[in-house]
């Protein structure tokens, strides 16, 4: 017997034959279960997994071949081998039981010898299947962590990269401002390093840290801007990621935009609002605002205005363009689009 077999199910409905292996087996060491048809032993097979299951084919309630069938369609089961007994000696049965996934056939009457020998090569062919196929799943293991390593590495130096190139983003927003401006300037250097931080706080909360969510990014600018600002804002925001090279300048982008928007006074006769759409079309982003009053700023011809400069700066970075326009009964509408 082959040392590291435990467990054998015997299938076979004639009593006689099912309690003469069983014995046989017993006395070999085998631990061996039985069942009378297929109908029990597919019952059994759920919860009980044996090494090797020895079947006869015609059986009542379920043969062995619709036992074998019903076996392999359990999601996780292992594919335990499975040995015929039969007493037929058609080809055309034969090939049926080797098309569902049969193992190995006994015509009965079968030696002692021949099942003991049908039983250690099934076995060990099937360990065999086994020891391979986890070989191969270690290979593939190996390789996804030498993967992983090396993505690991990239992202820690495009962090690296990322925040030397935001601290000269930082540097040239303190050179942009003017410093005599007092805490309005402070605050306005504040707000857009806040800009800043909310893209990497997006990145690092994402599986690969090299991407990020433009709606989590959108709302969190907007919570920070339009709080107590008394202003109704609605929102059509979808989600889809940037990489990040294109995020930083997304949400910088968006910053200067809706600030520039607030700055400007509302008509007090009308209840302010400002619609904001985010979407993507294909390759193309879309970042729409709809203001329902208020003064147009020609996006397009900063002249002097540095606040107006880094919001072309930032469509630039993006190799996107700006449009603004006036619509009648509706507002102002901003619209930008820019390559994804």
């Amino acid at each position: 017997m082959n040392a590291a077999i435990k467990k054998v199910m015997v299938v076979e409905d004639d009593e006689a034959i099912r309690e003469g292996i069983m014995d046989f087996l017993t006395l070999e060491g085998y631990e061996v279960s039985e069942s009378e048809n297929g109908m029990e032993a597919l019952t059994k097979l759920k919860t009980d997994q044996p090494d090797i299951v020895i079947s006869d084919v015609m059986m009542p309630v379920m043969d062995g071949h619709t036992l074998l069938e019903e076996y392999r369609r359990i999601e996780g089961a292992p594919q335990v081998p499975f040995i015929f007994l039969t007493a037929l000696s058609d080809r055309n049965d034969l090939r049926k039981g080797m098309k569902l996934g049969a193992d190995d056939y006994l015509t009965k009457p079968f030696s002692r010898e021949e099942l003991l020998d049908a039983i250690d090569t099934q076995y060990t062919k099937f360990h065999q299947r086994k020891e391979n196929i986890e070989n191969e799943f270690e290979a593939i293991i190996r390789e996804r962590l030498d993967l992983v390593e090396k993505e690991k590495e990239s992202v820690i130096k495009e962090l690296h990269h990322r925040v030397k190139h935001n601290l000269a983003i930082i540097s040239a927003f303190f050179e942009l401002g003017d410093p005599a401006k007092g805490p309005d300037y402070i605050n306005s250097i504040k707000n857009r390093v806040f800009a800043l931080a909310s893209v990497h706080e997006e990145a690092y909360s994402s599986e690969m840290l090299t991407t990020v969510d433009t709606g989590d990014l959108i709302s969190n600018i907007i919570d920070k801007l339009m709080a107590n600002s008394g202003i109704r804002t609605i929102e059509e925001i979808d989600h889809y990621n940037l990489d990040i090279a294109q995020a930083i300048p997304f949400g910088l982008l968006f910053y200067e935009l809706l600030n520039q928007i607030l700055k400007k006074p509302f008509k007090r006769a009308e209840s302010p609002r400002i619609t904001i759409r985010s979407f993507q079309s294909g390759n193309i982003g879309k970042l729409i605002l709809v203001v329902n009053s208020g003064e147009i700023i020609d996006m397009n011809n900063p002249g002097e205005d540095t606040d107006v400069l880094l919001v072309q700066t930032f469509i630039n970075q993006l190799h996107g363009q700006i449009s603004c326009q006036v619509v009648p009964e509706i507002g102002v509408r901003y619209s930008i689009d820019y390559q994804i």
